[in-house]
């Protein structure tokens, strides 16, 4: 991976990984069971992802994915035959919990057990995960990603 494909990655994928981070504050804060809870949600969902998604889109195996997930993927699974758009429908919800299960669990701890920091950490997971995640893929990551023509996001 060259310089400018590394900076590409992180502006694509820091969000993201930010996204989970707060999501994972958010989730200890409420309860530690809900925070080991959201680390397998996030283990699995990504590794759901690299298998069902990544594996069937024009940059598995190469640096030419925004995100750098192509390349994940293609070391932990075989690249597969199918069609891309349908296999992402399937299963981005497998990805979508990572910002929906803190976004409920945080607003009900809110609102049963009021607490600053919590607001805090929840505010910035929201903003993070709800305005950034999408503006950085809408500026960096979609307009140079040799799938945009059939995902589901771009329709």
């Amino acid at each position: 991976m060259t310089g400018e494909e590394g900076i590409r990655w992180s502006y694509d994928t820091i969000p993201h990984i930010l996204t989970v981070l707060l999501g994972l504050a958010v989730m200890f804060m409420g309860h530690e069971l809900w925070g080991a809870f959201y680390m397998l949600v996030v283990i699995f969902g990504m590794l759901r992802f690299w298998s069902s998604i990544c594996t069937r889109c024009r940059a598995y195996s190469s640096p030419s994915c925004p995100s750098g997930y192509g390349i994940i993927s293609a070391r932990l699974f075989p690249q597969r035959e199918g069609d891309f758009e349908r296999a992402f429908r399937r299963n981005i919800i497998s990805v979508s919990l990572q910002w929906f299960i803190p976004l409920i669990v945080g607003a009900f701890y809110l609102v049963f057990r009021f607490d600053t920091l919590l607001l805090a950490v929840y505010l910035a997971f929201v903003i993070v995960g709800f305005v950034v995640v999408p503006a950085a893929a809408r500026m960096k990551g979609c307009g140079s990603c040799p799938q945009k023509a059939e995902c589901p996001f771009r329709k």
